[in-house]
């Protein structure tokens, strides 16, 4: 479930340091599943986390004023975005953050309608689409069997 997983990631960022996180997420339904995913942790953990969702399509975030970031993540989502969406997005990402992660996903056969999505859920669109949109600087995580490699990006700093 896509609410409850931004709300686990974003959950464990502020447990790990970070001061605010914020999930895009266009899903009213994911929002409210991960909201009580983050009530649960915040009475687990007897505190407030500073996480909150934005109702929004993750093509839309060029138009936001979100502010900047340290890091931004894209897990297993950002290759459902057409190719312009996607480097436009990448652009724009290098204009708020030095630092952006991406999830693919190596898997096939999944029930995708588009096969190019195959495509864009690889680790050489991913690389590729970073060096292109600012972020020269990358790093594959690939573990032997997992299906979903992670690609860091860096900017030139």
């Amino acid at each position: 479930d896509l609410g409850a997983n931004n709300a686990f990631n974003g959950v464990q960022f502020l447990r790990d340091g970070a001061r605010e996180v914020i999930g895009l997420e266009v899903d009213s339904k994911h929002i409210a599943q991960g909201e009580l995913v983050t009530q649960a942790f915040e009475w687990a953990d007897n505190t407030r986390y500073n996480f909150r969702y934005v109702h929004a399509d993750m093509a839309e975030l060029p138009k936001m004023s979100l502010g900047d970031f340290d890091m931004v993540t894209a897990l297993c989502s950002i290759y459902y975005l057409d190719d312009q969406a996607i480097s436009d997005l990448i652009r724009h990402l290098r204009t708020i953050t030095d630092l952006c992660i991406l999830q693919c996903n190596k898997a096939t056969n999944i029930g995708r309608h588009n096969p190019h999505t195959y495509t864009k859920a690889s680790v050489e669109y991913s690389v590729n689409a970073l060096k292109s949109g600012g972020f020269p600087d990358t790093t594959i995580i690939a573990p032997r069997g997992y299906d979903r490699p992670i690609v860091i990006g860096r900017a030139d700093t």
